[in-house]
C-alpha cells in the first residue's frame, strides 16, 4: 500500500467514526433531554431553591457523563478495524503469531486513549452543559424550553468528537506500524497530505506543523523532530514525537521508507535539514 493508499484509508476510518458518534452524541442529547425533563418537572411551579438545583445539576451531569463514556465502544471498535487495515497495508512481513500480539496490545493501548480523550470530553463540555441548563432553570424557564436549549448547547460541541476521532485513529493507525516495524531493517517515514512534485498541501487543512514536518525519515524506535521553521511556533522547535499524531487533528502517517522508492526525504541533524539521495527504483 501506498502512501496516497494510506492516507485515504485514515481518512475514510476518520469520517465513518465521525459521523458514528456525532449520530451517538445526538441521539444521547435527546434521550438526556427526557431526563432533563422527567428530573426538572416544571420550574415555575416548583421552589427553586439552591438545593433543587444542586440535584437537578447532578441528575444531568450523571446523564451527560454516561452518554460521553458511550462513545469510547464504537471509538475502539473502529480504531481496531483501522489498525488490522494498517498491518495489512504495511510494508512489513509479520506472521500470524506476531500479528495476533501486536492487534492484542493495541486495542488495549487505544481504548485507554480513547476513554482518556473522551473523559477529558465529557469533562469539559458536561459541566459546561449542566451549568446553563441549571441557569436556565434558576431563571425559571419551563422544563421544554430547557430540554431544547441543552440539546443545542450540546450540537454545538459537538466539533469536539471531532478531533478525538481524527486523534484516536492516527494514533491507532501509527501506532502498530512503529511496533509492528521494531526488528526490521527499514526507515519510518512521517507522510502529510503535501504533493511530494511540488512540495505544495493537497487541500487547505494542512497546518504550518504539518509541512515543517513532512517527509521527515527516522530509524525505528526513533523520534521525529520538529525542525526550526520560522513559519512554526517556536515553543514546538525541538519537540520530538515516535510517530503522528503530533497534535489534534493530524492526519499523517508512517510509511516505509527506502532509497529505492524515490520518495523525498530528510533528517534533522545538527540543527538544520539533511536531504537524502533517493534511487528511483521501477521494480521496487
Amino acid at each position: 500500500m501506498g502512501a496516497s493508499a494510506d492516507l485515504r484509508l485514515l481518512a475514510g476510518a476518520s469520517r465513518a467514526l465521525k459521523s458514528e458518534l456525532r449520530r451517538a452524541w445526538a441521539a444521547g442529547l435527546a434521550e438526556t433531554a427526557k431526563v432533563l425533563l422527567v428530573s426538572a418537572g416544571r420550574p415555575s411551579r416548583l421552589p427553586v431553591d439552591s438545593l433543587r438545583r444542586a440535584a437537578f445539576l447532578a441528575v444531568l451531569r450523571g446523564s451527560l457523563a454516561e452518554l460521553a463514556a458511550g462513545l469510547v465502544l464504537p471509538t475502539v471498535r473502529a480504531a481496531r478495524a483501522l489498525q488490522a487495515a494498517s498491518l495489512d497495508g504495511f510494508d512489513v512481513n509479520v506472521g500470524a503469531a506476531r500479528r495476533a500480539s501486536l492487534l492484542s496490545e493495541g486495542a488495549r493501548n487505544v481504548r485507554t486513549l480513547a476513554t482518556t480523550s473522551l473523559a477529558r470530553f465529557s469533562g469539559r463540555v458536561v459541566p459546561d452543559l449542566a451549568a446553563r441548563a441549571a441557569s436556565a432553570l434558576w431563571r425559571e424557564l419551563s422544563a421544554s424550553v430547557l430540554a431544547a436549549e441543552t440539546v443545542r448547547a450540546g450540537e454545538s460541541e459537538a466539533w469536539q468528537l471531532d478531533r478525538i476521532a481524527v486523534s484516536v485513529l492516527a494514533f491507532a493507525f501509527n501506532r502498530i506500524r512503529t511496533e509492528l516495524a521494531a526488528g526490521q531493517d527499514v526507515l519510518l517515514r512521517w507522510t502529510e497530505r503535501v504533493d511530494d512534485a511540488t512540495g505544495r498541501p493537497r487541500d487547505d487543512r494542512v497546518g504550518a506543523d504539518s509541512l515543517a514536518l513532512h517527509g521527515q525519515i527516522a530509524p525505528v524506535g526513533g523520534t521525529f523532530v520538529m525542525p526550526s521553521d520560522p513559519s512554526v511556533w517556536r515553543g514546538w522547535w525541538g519537540r520530538r514525537w515516535s510517530h503522528p499524531p503530533n497534535r489534534p487533528n493530524c492526519r499523517a502517517v508512517l510509511v516505509v521508507w527506502r532509497p529505492s522508492l524515490g520518495l523525498p526525504a530528510w533528517r534533522w541533524s545538527g540543527g538544520q535539514r539533511v536531504h537524502l539521495t533517493v534511487r528511483p527504483d521501477a521494480s521496487a
